[in-house]
């Protein structure tokens, strides 16, 4: 089986910063890219031993355009949710979002209307409920 090639949106905050470690570890996945507004944070994350030399962006389309991925990791703060989200199932990727799915009823509802469109790609998870 080929590995799941997976970007990390919001990489430079903590939750993020952990899912980088998990993918890295993972004989499952093969981390493509990282997606974070704070580039150079992003940048330190990248740098850390373990983690292989990829490309860093400011913008998941970009991001998505010139490294393409299975899926992605939406680890952001949670108003920012929605951009990365929908920008993925627009292009029918799987989309891990962290919890909450999104800040507002409206754009909980867009979400779940791409989602529908793109065959079911999302998941809402709760990485640390048992830490």
């Amino acid at each position: 089986m080929d590995k799941l090639r997976v970007a990390i949106v919001g990489a430079a905050g903590g939750r993020g910063r952990w899912f980088v470690e998990q993918v890295r570890a993972s004989p499952h996945f093969v981390l493509v890219s990282i997606v974070d507004h704070l580039v150079d944070a992003a940048k330190l994350v990248r740098d850390h031993p373990g983690v292989p030399d990829i490309n860093v962006y400011r913008d998941t389309a970009q991001a998505l355009d010139e490294s393409p991925c299975d899926a992605i990791i939406v680890a952001t703060t949670d108003a920012a949710h929605i951009g990365p989200t929908l920008e993925a199932l627009s292009r029918g990727l799987h989309v891990y979002v962290e919890k909450p799915l999104a800040t507002t009823v409206a754009d909980c509802l867009s979400i779940v209307e791409a989602d529908e469109r793109a065959g079911g790609k999302i998941m809402v998870g709760f990485n640390l409920r048992f830490a």
